[in-house]
């Protein structure tokens, strides 16, 4: 056990179920330095309620809320809001140095990735009729993107 760890100790994400039942969420495992800033900056159910994603200071991590661990995971610096799509396959994350990342659940990987010189606060998404609205907030006001899940669909000619 480092100094780091007996200092700071575990930082944890507390679930608490409407049945009263608990469940603790820890950082995921680090395989370099330790964070002593480490925290969890956002976090959101997934339809089926037994998963949870999280973003920690620099690691987005899916949970499985059955068993405590982590599923997945993915490096992303400081997210700051993330949202999750209505079937649960997909997730949009924005984090504070303007970057809008589109990510396939349950394996977090990379769909879409846009950056923008924006600081951004928050996100959601909105269905569209073809597709979903992407709407994140930010410094210098709302951007909105129309992310269409699938193949792309064929030029009108």
């Amino acid at each position: 056990m480092s100094s780091i760890e007996r200092h700071f100790g575990d930082t944890v994400v507390g679930v608490l179920y409407r049945e009263g039942r608990t469940r603790t969420l820890r950082t995921p495992a680090r395989t370099g330095r330790l964070n002593a800033y480490e925290r969890a900056t956002c976090a959101a159910a997934l339809p089926d309620a037994d998963r949870l994603l999280v973003g920690w200071s620099d690691t987005l991590a899916l949970h499985d809320l059955t068993t405590g661990t982590a599923l997945a995971t993915r490096r992303v610096l400081d997210p700051a809001d993330l949202a999750v799509s209505p079937d649960g396959t997909w997730c949009c994350v924005v984090t504070s140095e303007g970057l809008v990342e589109i990510l396939t659940l349950p394996g977090l990987t990379l769909l879409a990735r846009l950056r923008t010189p924006s600081s951004f606060t928050a996100c959601s998404l909105a269905p569209a009729p073809d597709g979903f609205l992407v709407h994140a907030d930010s410094d210098r006001g709302i951007h909105t993107y129309l992310f269409r899940p699938g193949p792309p669909a064929p030029h009108p000619s």
